[in-house]
């Protein structure tokens, strides 16, 4: 993950929400998370590619990402983000 950075929302109703590639962290207000190495991996990978639709064939290109569960990575990525912003709404 070359040049990865911090992007945060800005506006909406998830104002503040940041992932954080630096750190692996995803936070919002005053809580934040821990993300999984192949976790924060998939979700750049997700995040920058130009079509904005992943599928397995693209996954498995990915030397990183090959033998990942997209599946299953997606909905842990899902729950730990559902869960910060949750208690907001």
């Amino acid at each position: 993950m070359e040049n990865a950075q911090r992007i945060t929302w800005v506006i909406g109703d998830i104002e503040g929400f940041y992932i954080d590639f630096n750190t692996q962290t995803i936070g919002f207000g005053s809580k934040e998370t821990h993300l999984e190495f192949l976790q924060s991996q998939l979700l750049f990978y997700m995040l920058t590619i130009p079509s904005g639709y992943v599928t397995i064939r693209e996954i498995s290109d990915s030397p990183e990402l090959f033998s990942i569960n997209l599946s299953k990575y997606i909905s842990e990525i899902k729950k730990k983000s559902l869960n910060l912003v949750q208690p907001s709404f």
